[in-house]
């Protein structure tokens, strides 16, 4: 069993001394589980939340999770239906941007996932984990014809013994996606393929088994196929727990952290509850099948948090939990009083909410808060990047492109910036979906979703969430003219994004060392032609580029192969005649960039030019970063070139911010058409001395870069780069002195915690006065726990309420805070604190 706890724990008696103790940050084990038609209502707190009754299905475990961590209130499947949904889960994209955007629905089908693809798995096991995928797949794989060695692409329905060799997965499986353990049901519960497969091999289900062709009607419900002779629809949910226990107990035993992604075939039809599940009866205890199996689901999720605890693995493990769509139209439930949509309008399978509003649980006991919610638009291809961020795995630009970590949401990080749009697909009736803000809009397609285009959609039904968030007919307002705008700009957006191959969701790592672009400009979005006056800003009509040209400048749009196929700004200062006046620049200094800047940010100017002649005398270029607030108002760029005619060069700066930098309010950038005064003197295009003073530019873009994040610091302090080192042997660990201002090159300068009990209202409590720095404010949380009993703890995690933060009066990179925990303390009882102090990375 791997050491508990990733944080620095300081252990309090109250009203007596304290002591501390280190132990060394670790990844956390993470385990994802994908519910397969639970809708919001099916979750027996968000049941009573809604109509204060008791749920006719309850589901405590799953309730104890969501009453353990973080509930987000609108999270959202990729789709309104499974197999679009768990490609997009899997991967971090879009299902559109699979090659069958409706889904990979039969088990010898072409997977819809490249083995080039980033995956959970293999984004998992490049972090060093060990990985395990068990439950339902539906997303297609390799199989050979029988008695060959090629691979079929048979129709699972009607297929037999003699036309498949189901007893080896012989590709484009969970193995071959990331995972290192896999116990694989290809299409859940609902066939039309009824066989386990463990490690790419087939599970019999009994010791006499054999692969027949099963016909069924009893649990067949979506056709006739290859099955296991014993198969047992009743026994696959509890079968598929003990799998994942069992995984989770094994990799626990080892020295590397585990991730496990756990896919539930329940609630799916066909409902098949067993009589009893240890010793609890199950089978008829609610008003009808399907809600019992929900009792099922709940007694999964119990098997595996119980296979976490007994690990002493649960302290330490990120659980996130979630459906594939949303729940199921069940008459008899209804009746009954129980809604699995929640109250919103639609199932499974439909554009409106209840379709795909799911369920979205983050729990991570030794982190996040207990029984909080957030509002943040969360999607189900979120994940990646989150367990990305959370295990400090990288991965490229051009994957999981649609993945947007919240991880900063676990640490309460009120700063972050959740998607504000989002791309969904609803199911059978080709609908497709668009968020931008409240605001909702549903596009119908004439065409499936495998092979529509946008020739085909029409803007349908436009709602406001916020005001009507169970999407009535009544406040459909699509055809109120006064959105005519916004449902063509919405249907216009929609459009732009699914035609790009662009990131929807931020560059991964950005939420960690946030990069924000100032301005950008390509020109592609202007007309080749526009020309400028002098002075006058770069524009045509609705576009502004804030950019001026200057002294004398005349600019023009125009293409230049060079470049690419886009335009460029081709700027000159005119006649030789008017040069004496002034050398020509480029510049947005009419448009000045509103800023904050801090110590240690970096503010990055790059640009692409044409070299259309080189100076007589030297070979630089002298560009300019201005700026409203400092003593030294610019800051030099000088850009060796080394070029000759002709070439096309790709000019990249970087400021370092500086204390004087930091008074900024705003900032521009002045690049020169010419050099220094004569440069160009006596060469140039036309060898004489003449049209000299021409450039082209394009691709100009103003970056800040935040200093945040312990690797930078680690990185710009020469450190060994661990968060478990120790520098400068204080016993401290460079991440704690990293969170906590000190200097982890000098062992002289660690920071004192203190405490004390004070008293409030006639309670008593602990307040905690510590020294935090700045930069690292956003990347660090503290915590604040508590037990009445040392030998037999049963710690307790608190709220805790910021009293003061205050500038420390010798480190201006320092402020310090007081912190009180909201555990009151009683004068007789003796209590125990410990303090976690969690980093991000």
């Amino acid at each position: 069993m791997r050491p508990k706890i990733p944080h620095f724990n300081v252990i309090f008696i109250s009203l007596l001394c304290w002591v501390s103790s280190l132990v060394g940050i670790e990844k956390p084990n993470i385990v994802v589980i994908l519910a397969d038609d639970l809708g919001l209502g099916d979750v027996g707190r968000e049941h009573t939340a809604r109509t204060g009754t008791a749920p006719l299905a309850p589901t405590p475990n799953i309730d104890a999770l969501a009453n353990e961590g973080l509930w987000f209130t609108d999270a959202h499947s990729p789709a309104a239906l499974c197999a679009p949904t768990r490609f997009a889960v899997m991967t971090g994209k879009y299902n559109y941007r699979s090659y069958q955007p409706g889904g990979v629905w039969g088990t010898f089908d072409l997977n819809a996932i490249a083995t080039t693809d980033t995956t959970l798995g293999s984004l998992a096991k490049s972090a060093g984990y060990t990985t395990g995928f068990v439950g339902k797949w539906h997303l297609g794989g390799d199989f050979y014809a029988t008695g060959t060695t090629n691979i079929t692409r048979q129709v699972d329905e009607n297929s037999t013994p003699a036309q498949v060799d189901m007893t080896t997965w012989v590709g484009r499986g969970p193995q071959n996606l990331g995972f290192d353990y896999d116990f694989t049901v290809a299409c859940g519960v609902q066939g039309p393929t009824y066989v386990a497969h463990e490690n790419g091999s087939w599970y019999p289900w009994e010791a006499g088994s054999t692969l027949v062709f099963y016909n069924n009607a009893n649990f067949v419900e979506k056709g006739p196929g290859i099955g296991d002779s014993n198969w047992d629809a009743t026994e696959l949910n509890m079968l598929l727990a003990d799998k994942a226990a069992a995984f989770i107990a094994s990799s626990a035993s080892g020295s590397a952290p585990f991730m496990l992604y756990y896919c539930s075939p329940a609630v799916h039809l066909p409902h098949t509850p067993p009589v009893s599940i240890d010793g609890e009866t199950i089978a008829g205890t609610t008003p009808s099948a399907h809600l019992d199996m929900n009792r099922v689901l709940d007694l999964e999720v119990k098997k595996i948090v119980d296979a976490l605890k007994a690990a002493g693995e649960y302290e330490n493990t990120l659980i996130l939990f979630t459906s594939d769509n949303g729940g199921l139209y069940d008459t008899t439930a209804l009746s009954a009083g129980h809604n699995s949509s929640g109250g919103y309008r639609g199932t499974k399978n439909t554009a409106f909410e209840g379709g795909q509003r799911v369920p979205f649980i983050a729990v991570w006991p030794s982190v996040i808060d207990a029984n909080t919610t957030s509002n943040a638009l969360v999607n189900g291809t979120d994940i990646l990047a989150t367990i990305a961020e959370t295990m400090e795995a990288s991965f490229p630009d051009t994957q999981a492109l649609d993945s947007q970590s919240i991880f900063p949401l676990f640490l309460g990080n009120s700063s972050f910036t959740p998607r504000t749009e989002l791309m969904q697909q609803g199911g059978n009736g080709n609908e497709l979906m668009f968020r931008q803000g409240d605001w909702k809009l549903i596009i119908q397609s004439t065409a499936n979703h495998n092979s529509l285009t946008q020739a085909d959609t029409t803007a349908r039904k436009l709602f406001n969430l916020s005001d009507n968030p169970n999407e009535a007919d009544g406040s459909n307002l699509i055809n109120d003219p006064a959105q005519a705008s916004r449902v063509t700009s919405m249907y216009n957006r929609y459009w732009e994004i699914r035609g790009s191959t662009d990131r929807t969701a931020p560059s991964y790592g950005a939420t960690i060392n946030t990069s924000s672009t100032l301005f950008s400009e390509d020109f592609s979005s202007m007309t080749n032609g526009d020309t400028v006056n002098i002075n006058s800003p770069v524009k045509n009509t609705g576009y502004d580029t804030d950019l001026d040209t200057s002294n004398h400048a005349v600019a023009a749009i125009t293409t230049n192969v060079a470049f690419g196929d886009g335009n460029v700004l081709q700027a000159s200062t005119g006649p030789t005649s008017v040069l004496t006046q002034g050398f020509g620049s480029i510049s947005n200094k009419n448009s000045a960039l509103p800023v904050t800047l801090n110590v240690g940010d970096k503010v990055t100017l790059a640009f692409d030019m044409l070299v259309q002649a080189v100076p007589a005398t030297t070979d630089f270029v002298n560009i300019e970063l201005r700026m409203t607030g400092a003593t030294k108002k610019s800051r030099t760029f000088t850009e060796l070139t080394g070029a000759t005619i002709g070439d096309t060069v790709s000019f990249s700066w970087t400021v370092d911010v500086d204390s004087d930098m930091a008074n900024a309010s705003d900032l521009y950038f002045w690049i020169p058409i010419e050099g220094i005064a004569s440069n160009f003197d006596t060469e140039g295009p036309n060898g004489n001395g003449t049209d000299l003073n021409v450039i082209q530019l394009d691709n100009i873009t103003l970056t800040q870069t935040t200093s945040a994040g312990y690797q930078e610091f680690a990185n710009d302090n020469s450190l060994s780069g661990s968060k478990t080192s120790d520098d400068d042997g204080d016993s401290l660990s460079n991440v704690l002195e990293y969170a906590l201002g000190s200097d982890p090159t000098n062992s002289s300068s660690a920071r004192n915690v203190s405490t004390q009990i004070i008293e409030n209202s006639g309670s008593k409590y602990m307040e905690v006065q510590y020294s935090r720095r700045k930069s690292a404010n956003n990347f660090s949380a503290l915590r604040i726990w508590r037990t009445t009993d040392l030998a037999n703890p049963n710690w307790e995690l608190g709220t805790t309420q910021v009293i003061s933060v205050t500038d420390d009066s010798n480190d201006n990179t320092v402020e310090n805070v007081v912190e009180r925990s909201l555990f009151s303390t009683q004068a007789t009882a003796k209590a125990f604190y410990i303090m976690d102090v969690v980093v991000a990375p």
